[in-house]
């Protein structure tokens, strides 16, 4: 018996029939490849960068242990790159998902095998992939949504303005030369807030604070119209003499029609303010009691929008010739204090006192008007 190995699967028996006598052969063949062996498989998993190759290892062929891996490149490049290596005891499937690569790019790879010493390699079939196109970008997001105040109105040209919000400064700007301002506000949050403004004329004097409590929605915008600040005020002289003449006056928006409430003789004055937004009336004592008396002003503009009232001030009528005195400033000093209360109390109670500014308001009596008058000037 002879044994051949050749590359056939089955047994083989083979008859040789000599002219004379006949001799059977029997010959036994054991199918056996003499290298490793693998194939090449499609790639999967295929992404704009990646992909994931695939082979398959057939036959270790007489070799107790073989590594495999791959090489890949793109199809119009010469140079293979390769993936690390795996060892394989046993005919088995490999893969390997490489990274990194070119979009939209058509790659060429194939499995290998490699064992011994010298280092011998093999091969499958060379196939390709093409990585896929990235996708167009997102649309850009919407911007945020800001929540805006904005605050229109009327005050004083070129108007000091405070704006504040529950209680404190949110902002301070100037009004146009016009007498008009808008001011926006933004970084607020939705809720519901108490808002306040006041302004400062040319001359520091100050109006009232104006307050109005709105419910701010998120990311709208809220717009606060009408806003008329209100008259600033100033009186002078603060004492006369009946019949004489004390002026009142102050800023507000160009051009308004001035109402001046004379509140302890119930009277009413008007006036109009100039193109700078200045008033002043002067106003005529002979028709007033000798009395302390207060004023205040409002505004009215077009048809019928009318501002608050200003601050409320107070001026002393006294009797003709009683101006020698300094009102409560009973020593002459330029103070009212604890000496001028020790005059006014040495002379409590007198009836034309020897004195006479210690009848502070000149009614023929020191008494608790007089006092009432010394505290409303203290200076201390």
């Amino acid at each position: 018996m002879i044994l051949i190995s050749v590359l056939i699967f089955s047994p083989i028996l083979v008859f040789a029939q000599p002219p004379k006598s006949q001799i059977q052969i029997s010959i036994s063949a054991t199918v056996q490849s003499q290298v490793p062996l693998v194939s090449t498989y499609p790639a999967t998993n295929i992404w704009i960068n990646q992909a994931t190759l695939q082979g398959i290892l057939t036959t270790l062929g007489p070799e107790e242990q073989v590594n495999v891996f791959f090489q890949y490149r793109e199809k119009n490049l010469v140079e293979w790159q390769e993936t690390p290596r795996e060892t394989k005891t046993a005919p088995a499937t490999f893969s390997r998902t490489i990274i990194g690569l070119s979009e939209n790019t058509t790659y060429q790879f194939r499995a290998g095998v490699e064992w011994g010493e010298p280092l011998q390699q093999n091969f499958g079939d060379i196939l390709e992939f093409t990585t896929s196109a990235a996708p167009p970008p997102p649309p850009p997001a919407p911007p945020p949504v800001e929540t805006i105040v904005i605050f229109q109105g009327r005050a004083y040209p070129n108007a000091f303005l405070t704006l504040l919000k529950d209680g404190k400064v949110a902002a301070t700007f100037f009004a146009e030369k016009s007498g008009l301002f808008e001011k926006k506000i933004t970084g607020i949050s939705g809720g519901i807030y108490t808002f306040g403004i006041f302004a400062e004329d040319t001359e520091g004097r100050k109006s009232v604070t104006l307050s109005f409590t709105v419910s701010i929605l998120a990311g709208m915008i809220t717009t606060i119209s009408g806003i008329f600040i209100s008259p600033t005020i100033e009186i002078s002289p603060t004492q006369v003499e009946k019949g004489q003449v004390v002026n009142i006056f102050g800023q507000v928006f160009p051009k308004s029609q001035v109402n001046v409430f004379i509140a302890s003789g119930e009277m009413v004055k008007e006036t109009l303010a100039d193109e700078k937004g200045k008033w002043r009336y002067k106003l005529d004592t002979g028709p007033l009691e000798e009395r302390e008396h207060k004023a205040r002003a409002r505004a009215q503009v077009g048809e019928g929008e009318v501002s608050p009232f200003s601050q409320t001030l107070s001026f002393l009528i006294l009797r003709k010739g009683a101006l020698i005195c300094k009102g409560a400033d009973l020593n002459f000093d330029g103070k009212v204090n604890i000496i001028d209360f020790s005059i006014l109390l040495y002379f409590w109670g007198q009836t034309s006192p020897e004195n006479p500014c210690a009848d502070i308001n000149f009614d023929g009596i020191v008494n608790i008007i007089d006092f009432s008058i010394m505290m409303y000037w203290w200076t201390g």
